[in-house]
């Protein structure tokens, strides 16, 4: 729900006159297969109420990534968008959660990755390479769908986005996967 740092650390890297953010909150943790509590009541109704709600067609460029248990939402959003780049950070497939992963909308929202057509280069799965969970997150990710996997070395925590920022890196993972 900070994904994975404070929010003003992340947009200090999207200058406002570049970009547009919009930054979607799950504060029931389901990985938004149940929508946004007084927003939409599924993860379908999410994407349409965005698409009601936001002029997507005014932009050059679409770009949806995600953290964590959020992450396959943001990979979904993306293939529905057509996004340019799509970007898990220590994303885990939905139906992997214990939580959410047997509800009928996590094997739907799962399906719609399998059924994907993203080409090579477009969607990104990025993960601390010393955390073997994140790791085997995200290549259960790419045998869904084309993802290339981007380990990031010496990093084991599953947060990794406030540190690459300590580390003064986090700017360049974002130029890597085309999010900046």
């Amino acid at each position: 729900q900070l994904l994975c740092a404070p929010l003003p650390v992340i947009l200090q890297y999207f200058p406002p006159d570049l970009y547009d953010v919009l930054v979607l909150r799950d504060p029931n943790s389901q990985g938004f297969v149940d929508g946004i509590a007084g927003y939409s009541a599924s993860f379908a109704g999410l994407l349409e109420k965005i698409e009601g709600d936001v002029n997507l067609g005014g932009y050059d460029s679409i770009r949806c990534w995600g953290t964590s248990g959020g992450a396959a939402a943001a990979l979904a959003a993306g293939i529905r968008f057509e996004a340019s780049r799509l970007v898990s950070f220590c994303g885990r497939p939905p139906t992997s959660s214990s939580f959410y992963g047997r509800k009928p909308a996590a094997l739907d929202l799962e399906a719609r990755l399998k059924k994907s057509s993203v080409a090579k280069g477009r969607a990104f799965g990025v993960y601390g390479a010393s955390h073997s969970q994140d790791k085997n997150n995200a290549l259960q990710l790419a045998r869904l769908m084309e993802i290339a996997l981007i380990p990031i070395n010496d990093l084991s925590d599953h947060i990794i986005i406030h540190p690459l920022h300590l580390r003064g890196e986090l700017g360049g993972v974002f130029q890597k996967v085309g999010l900046i």
